[in-house]
């Protein structure tokens, strides 16, 4: 996004993330599987293209339309063909290349810097399925990122740590983002219609409880909130 605004398009820097929400992953709400999640998401994407091609001031977003369903295209083929296998993953490596393709969605002003800041000594060693797991990442990155770009620019972008517990063979991501939601596992079901276009928590939820993992939101203190993700450290 920034370099698009860099080279004169004019738009709400929000505007992208929430017609890419609201018109593509909530498309198809009630996805049970990966691939209609993703159907879904095309879907978003032909719209904003109807919907903004006769625009002058939106042909760069356009281009960066495309190159978004061509690589959420590739995805689709590989989920239709594995999407049900689980194998070994490093999380590390799964939550640095998300960030990354977080980035090449939004632009880098919410996401500046964490790959940078995010290291570990060791990987974390997981059993999954690599595409299930990065669309929920995906979601709540982007979910964070969108709070952060609509409302909270003084505060520091998102944080992502990780840590193992070795005694319940536990691996958990929080990651922080601005934002008071006031949610809890109570309302996740029944989360106001604004976020509930933003950030589809029961397929996150879904997902996770097919990996024997969990979800929950954390209240947190100076203006932030937390999700928090834990996976079964592989081989439990």
């Amino acid at each position: 996004m920034k370099d698009l605004e860099n080279q004169g398009v004019q738009f709400p820097s929000s505007l992208y993330l929430e017609k890419f929400f609201t018109l593509g992953l909530m498309t198809n709400r009630i996805a049970h599987e990966i691939n209609n999640s993703i159907q879904g998401i095309l879907l978003g994407l032909n719209f904003l293209e109807m919907n903004y091609s006769q625009d002058e001031n939106i042909t760069l977003l356009n281009q960066e339309v495309h190159k978004i369903k061509r690589l959420i295209q590739a995805i689709l083929k590989l989920a239709r063909t594995n999407r049900t296998d689980f194998e070994l993953i490093d999380l590390t490596a799964l939550i640095r290349e998300t960030i990354t393709l977080a980035q090449d969605l939004t632009g880098d002003q919410a996401f500046s810097g964490i790959i940078d800041r995010y290291s570990l000594s060791s990987p974390l060693v997981i059993k999954g399925n690599f595409l299930a797991l990065q669309l929920v990442l995906l979601n709540l990155f982007l979910f964070c990122g969108h709070r952060w770009l609509k409302n909270n620019r003084s505060l520091s972008p998102i944080e992502i740590k990780t840590s193992t517990d070795t005694s319940a063979r536990m691996h958990t991501i929080q990651i922080q983002f601005p934002g008071q939601l006031a949610l809890n596992e109570a309302s996740i079901s029944s989360i106001g219609e604004a976020d509930e276009a933003i950030a589809e928590f029961g397929l996150v939820k879904r997902i996770l409880h097919q990996h024997q993992g969990t979800f929950q939101t954390l209240e947190g203190s100076e203006g932030k909130s937390s999700f928090m993700i834990t996976l079964p450290v592989a081989g439990c």
